[in-house]
């Protein structure tokens, strides 16, 4: 029987003990770089070091062990996958709509880039999971960042980015799925240049525009959620501009955002089109639509895609999102959040969703709703910060890196290390594909005295 948070483990997975007593050198060096890391980041005001050295301690040994094992299950279908159709270069054949890898992953191959560029310097392998250590930092430093442009303090807005940053959800993703799931920093950072051209910085008309296609490139979910973001803003922005009709050149302005944002992903938009049309097209919207009735955020039993929803979001956290229900002024961004919260519950019996299936090209290889609450819970972290005036109390950060620990740190689905093994495309994929599959050679095991979780 399948276990319920994720794919049973592969026979060939072998995972190693990486506690602070099977690694003790491992942990030191992970914990000191990120004691250092974030001093400098704290003294200097550097919020990207702060947030690069929280990400190092909070997930030791990692960094320690980057080149030497992989974050995670190792092999899962997922995983070996991705890493299997970067050897054989799909990554390079973005233009070739006969090509069956591209049509199976489709136009979204910039993750696959990003692991290019660290394939330089690391194994194949390792370049993931750089990854998986820059979309934590990231997603962390970006949310922070839109929250100081909407006007939260600085130390409430990296207090809560955490929060957005390093939920469970994230490390689900990171033991079990693909690299570019974890890639929510497009999010805040496309949220921050809509924001920008809401207050009048034309440059951000054209901004929108590149991190929409940049989005788009890493993953068409992120474009799926920055487009419904823009599409709901606007929409809030001309019911505001109606009622106080000098806000309208800034409307202008956030229009223009839209406009550049479509026409940034058009190119990718059309590409994909003709990926998923066809005589060799695979999927059909019947599957799609199979899967998308039980990858959903859950009322009753409250959970967010399998992942009990108490232990998915920070509770101090969503304490102080509650609270700020009480501040009228913000209560805009618990409006724009409200549709993204209906669309994570899937299309079972819901009408709003039966609509953006009828009106979006494209909408039915939507296979995970779950995604929008990503966005959701980023709104809602957003008005918490901008509703929390007072300066932050020193024992909260402390008492919420503990809860993290036993929330997060210690859920079943948290990941391990795996050592790494050959991975290839299976026998079908070579035949399709007409040539064979490379893989990554065994990595040196430095610790090879304990094997388990």
């Amino acid at each position: 029987m399948e276990p319920r948070y994720g794919p049973p483990p592969d026979p060939r997975q072998i995972l190693v003990a990486a506690g602070p007593l099977d690694m003790p050198l491992a942990w030191a060096f992970c914990l000191l770089i990120s004691l250092f890391l974030m001093g400098v980041g704290y003294r200097r005001r550097w919020p990207l070091l702060f947030c690069l050295g929280g990400v190092v301690g909070l997930s030791s040994p990692w960094l320690f062990c980057i080149s030497s094992y992989v974050f995670g299950a190792y092999p899962t279908v997922d995983k070996a996958g991705s890493l299997a159709f970067y050897l054989d270069g799909v990554q390079w054949r973005l233009i070739d709509a006969a090509d069956p890898g591209m049509r199976l992953i489709g136009v979204h191959v910039g993750h696959l880039w990003v692991t290019a560029a660290f394939d330089l310097l690391l194994p194949s392998f390792a370049a993931f999971n750089a990854q998986v250590l820059l979309n934590l930092t990231l997603a962390w430093y970006f949310a922070h960042r839109l929250f100081r442009a909407l006007g939260a303090r600085g130390d409430v807005s990296l207090f809560l980015s955490f929060s957005f940053a390093m939920n469970l959800h994230q490390f689900r993703d990171i033991n079990w799925y693909t690299i570019e799931k974890t890639a929510i920093l497009w999010l805040p950072l496309y949220g921050m240049s809509l924001w920008r051209a809401w207050q009048g910085d034309r440059r951000w008309m054209v901004g929108s525009g590149l991190l929409f296609g940049l989005a788009f490139f890493m993953n068409a979910y992120w474009a799926l959620l920055c487009g419904g973001l823009a599409a709901a803003a606007l929409l809030l922005a001309t019911a505001v501009s109606l009622r106080w009709p000098e806000n309208r050149p800034k409307l202008k302005i956030l229009g223009g955002a839209f406009l550049f944002s479509v026409l940034g992903g058009l190119p990718l938009a059309f590409l994909q089109w003709r990926l998923m049309h066809g005589e060799a097209s695979l999927g059909s919207p019947e599957a799609f639509a199979e899967r998308a009735a039980l990858d959903v955020l859950s009322l009753w039993p409250p959970n967010w895609n399998r992942l009990e929803l108490w232990r998915a979001l920070d509770p101090l956290a969503l304490g102080l999102v509650l609270l700020s229900l009480r501040e009228r002024k913000i209560l805009w961004l618990w409006i724009l959040m409200v549709p993204f919260l209906v669309l994570s519950l899937g299309p079972s019996h819901n009408p709003l969703y039966s609509l953006c299936n009828l009106l979006i090209p494209g909408f039915w290889r939507l296979a995970k709703p779950e995604t929008f609450f990503h966005l959701a819970w980023l709104l809602l972290l957003a008005a918490a910060a901008l509703a929390w005036r007072r300066p932050l109390p020193r024992w909260l950060p402390l008492v919420a890196m503990l809860g993290w620990v036993l929330l997060v740190r210690l859920h079943p689905v948290y990941p391990g290390l795996a050592r790494p093994v050959e991975v290839g495309l299976a026998p079908g994929w070579q035949q399709i594909l007409g040539r064979p599959a490379t893989a990554p050679e065994p990595q040196p095991d430095p610790f090879p005295a304990k094997e388990g979780r």
